[in-house]
Formats: structure tokens, C-alpha cells, sequence
């Protein structure tokens, strides 16, 4: 019986070009802290550094910690100074990355059918961003952080994906076993992970990343079609 669905964000419940999202989002950070101690020339190299970091995290310490850790040491300066700065980037600034982002209302819908039929909904998006932004980004997608029982972020996980392991962590933190639960995402890689931790997926072909003859899993289609076989099938 299905307990609970697992949902990657970026691509899936929220369109995106992740090419002009990612020029927007590292390219805007550097600008904002030109003229500061920090050299923003060396800001999207360290970003990239501690992204790498997060993917190979094997778990000892957060995703957050081994991500300040590469940055540090490729800027060669340390980050706290400049904490309160990177937060009023996400205050202020983060939000103009919303021009890489698409919106389908098929989001919510799937949300609000699964809680009519009290499947626990869990955001399953790769760690890899603090809080600040995943938050926005969920609102972006025209849902809510209360629309979700578990929103992994750097700050609270120990692995990224496509590690299986990333998958493992989110079913010992919500006592779900693996054939209690559904992964749906875009990515034959990242998301596809989900089922060497025993995780069905369903793939979400909207904005589909990777080749969708690669993989074999429980359904495939549109955002629109996923919600049907959702409400014919759970």
C-alpha cells in the first residue's frame, strides 16, 4: 500500500531552464558581493566546488557543511563573516532566478489529490540549497512548505543525489519503507537513484532531463497524465 509520494521540484512541480536559472542564480551572487572582502570573482567556481563536494558527501557531516568547506578552501577566505550577506541575497536578489522558471498548474493538483486522499506528500528536491531557497522556490510553484510532511535542504541531509542513499535517509527520517512509497522527477539519473533504494519511480516527461527510452519504471507521462494515474491508481 502507498504511503507517501516523494517529489523532485526543480523540473518536475516547477518548469525550469535550468541553464538561464543557474546563470541567474550563481551570476547574480557574485555581483552582489562585488567591492567586498569576499572576491566575487572566485564566488561561481566556489559554488561549483561545493556543489561537486555535496553530490560525493558520504555522509559523516551535512550537505552544508562539506559545501562551506570546498568554498572556503577555493575562495581561500573564511564564510561566516559573510553569512548575513548570502542571506540577504536570498532575502533580496534570489528571487529574479524565477525568470529561468516555468509554472504548471498540474503542481497543485497533485498535491491536493493525494492529500484528498491522505497520501503523505514529501519534497524529495536535491539538497543542495539552503532553506532560504527552496522555500522560495516552492512558492514559485504555486504551493506551500505546509504541503509537505519533509523538505530535504542542505542543512538537514547527508547525501545528494543520484546517491541511493539520499533516498535511504528520507525513509529512515519518515519510517516509510521503500515499497510504501513513490518517487515521481524528470531525471532518468538524479531521480532514477530512487530505485536502488527500492523506490518505484514515475517519470514526469514535462520537462523531462535525460533519455526517456533509458529507463524502465512504473509510468511515464506528462504531469497531467501522472495525475490521473494517481487518482485511478492510489
Amino acid at each position: 500500500m502507498i504511503k507517501a509520494v516523494l517529489f523532485d521540484l526543480d523540473g518536475t512541480l516547477l518548469p525550469m531552464d535550468e541553464d538561464l536559472f543557474t546563470n541567474i542564480y550563481i551570476g547574480n551572487m557574485a555581483k552582489h558581493f562585488i567591492g567586498s572582502e569576499l572576491p566575487s570573482d572566485k564566488i561561481p567556481h566556489g559554488i561549483m566546488a561545493g556543489l561537486k563536494a555535496m553530490i560525493k558527501n558520504t555522509g559523516e557531516v551535512t550537505n552544508e557543511e562539506v559545501f562551506w568547506q570546498a568554498f572556503d578552501s577555493f575562495t581561500g577566505k573564511e564564510h561566516s563573516p559573510f553569512v548575513p550577506a548570502f542571506n540577504d541575497y536570498y532575502d533580496r536578489v534570489f528571487i529574479q532566478a524565477k525568470q529561468g522558471c516555468g509554472f504548471t498548474p498540474y503542481a497543485k493538483e497533485i498535491i491536493d489529490l493525494l492529500k484528498e486522499k491522505k497520501i503523505r506528500c514529501i519534497l524529495a528536491t536535491n539538497p543542495i540549497f539552503p532553506h532560504m531557497a527552496t522555500y522560495q522556490r516552492i512558492e514559485w510553484a504555486g504551493l506551500s512548505v505546509s504541503d509537505f510532511e519533509l523538505i530535504t535542504t542542505y542543512e538537514d541531509c547527508h547525501y545528494s543525489k543520484p546517491n541511493p542513499a539520499y533516498f535511504l535517509e528520507i525513509l529512515s527520517k519518515t519510517g516509510l519503507a521503500s515499497d510504501e512509497v513513490i518517487m515521481i522527477g524528470n531525471d532518468t539519473k538524479e531521480d532514477f537513484a530512487s530505485t536502488l533504494a527500492g523506490i518505484p519511480m514515475i517519470l514526469a516527461t514535462d520537462t523531462i532531463k535525460g533519455n526517456v527510452n533509458d529507463i524502465d519504471c512504473l509510468f511515464k507521462g506528462t504531469l497531467k497524465e501522472i495525475k490521473d494515474y494517481l487518482n485511478s491508481t492510489l
